[in-house]
C-alpha cells in the first residue's frame, strides 16, 4: 500500500470517531476493522477499482464495509470484491449471522439447518457426529425425541427407528451396564474415526456397547465371522441366531463387548482380537 493510502486510512478513522458515523457490524471475536478502514479509504481509488468490483456484485459501500468487517474478503486486506459474501447474502444471512454460521457450514447447508430451527452451535453438535450427511429433518426428529446427537446417529445407522429408540436405550443399559463407548476422537465421537472398541484393550471391553463398521472378511461358522474395518482392525463378531451376512458385505451397528478371542490367521499366526455380539446392525 502506498504512503498516500495509509495516510488516507488514518484520516478516515479520525473522521469516523469525530462525526460519529455508524459503527461497522459486530462479529463475534473477529476484528477486521483495519481491513474495513482500508477498503473505505481506497473505495474511490481508480487504481484499485474496489468500488466497481463490489458494486458489480450488488453491494453498496456500507454493505461492503459490513461484510469486510465480519471477515469476508479479509484475506485480501480489505481489497476483495465481495465474492465470499455473495452465497451468504443470497441465502438472506446478515453479515453477523454469516460470520457465526460460516464457522460451521457453508451457506447452502447453513440455510437448511437454520430453516429447520437450529442455531449455529446446535447445528455444529449434530453435524460433527455425522448428521452432515443427511437432511436436517433427520436431526429434527431425533432431537424431538430428546436423544443426544451421538446416540441418535449411532441408533439411526444401526437400523433402529426413532419410535423404538427409548426402549433400545433402556435395553442397552442392561446389556451394557458400563454404557455406550462412543468417544473415539479425543472426548468426541467421530463416525469416520477408528471405533472406540480398539481404543481399549481387547480384554477390557466387557460391559460396554460399541458402534462398529466394517466388511465381513471371513466366516468362522454360520453365526460367527471376522469383520475388518478401514484401518484393518479385525473384530470377532457373534451374530447370535442370525446367519453371518455374505462375505465382502459392509455392516454397521451396535455391538456389545464380549472380551477377546484368539484365532489363527491366513499367515498361520495366532492373533488376539476383540469379540463382540451383535445387538442391532444393517448391511
Amino acid at each position: 500500500m502506498s504512503m498516500r493510502s495509509i495516510v488516507a486510512a488514518v484520516q478516515l478513522t479520525v473522521i469516523l470517531i469525530a462525526y460519529g458515523l455508524p459503527a461497522y457490524a459486530s462479529c463475534n471475536d473477529k476484528d477486521n476493522s483495519a481491513e474495513a478502514q482500508n477498503l473505505s479509504s481506497l473505495w474511490n481509488n481508480q487504481d484499485f477499482g474496489l468500488k466497481q468490483k463490489w458494486t458489480n456484485n450488488g453491494f453498496s459501500k456500507e454493505q461492503a464495509l459490513e461484510w469486510t468487517k465480519c471477515g469476508f474478503d479479509s484475506d485480501n486486506l480489505g481489497m476483495g470484491d465481495g465474492a465470499d459474501a455473495i452465497p451468504w447474502r443470497n441465502k438472506k444471512f446478515s453479515p453477523e449471522e454469516a460470520d457465526k454460521w460460516s464457522r460451521v457450514l457453508d451457506a447452502e447447508e447453513a440455510s437448511e439447518w437454520r430453516h429447520a430451527g437450529f442455531s449455529p452451535k446446535e447445528a455444529k453438535s449434530w453435524t460433527e457426529v455425522g448428521f452432515s450427511r443427511f437432511s436436517p429433518r433427520h436431526a429434527v426428529a431425533w432431537r424431538h425425541a430428546r436423544i443426544p446427537p451421538e446416540e441418535s446417529y449411532v441408533l439411526m445407522q444401526s437400523g433402529i427407528a426413532i419410535k423404538d429408540a427409548k426402549v433400545t436405550l433402556s435395553e442397552i443399559s442392561q446389556i451394557c451396564p458400563s454404557g455406550m463407548s462412543l468417544s473415539n476422537s479425543g472426548s468426541k465421537f467421530d463416525p469416520s474415526a477408528r471405533s472406540a472398541l480398539f481404543l481399549m484393550g481387547p480384554y477390557s471391553n466387557s460391559g460396554y456397547c460399541f458402534y462398529v463398521t466394517g466388511v465381513v472378511m471371513q466366516d468362522i461358522d454360520r453365526n460367527h465371522a471376522l469383520v475388518s474395518d478401514e484401518a484393518g482392525d479385525i473384530t470377532y463378531v457373534d451374530f447370535g441366531q442370525n446367519d453371518v451376512p455374505p462375505e465382502r458385505n459392509n455392516i454397521r451397528g451396535l455391538f456389545s463387548g464380549e472380551g477377546a478371542v484368539t484365532y489363527t490367521g491366513a499367515d498361520n499366526a495366532r492373533h488376539v482380537t476383540p469379540s463382540v455380539k451383535a445387538l442391532s446392525y444393517v448391511y
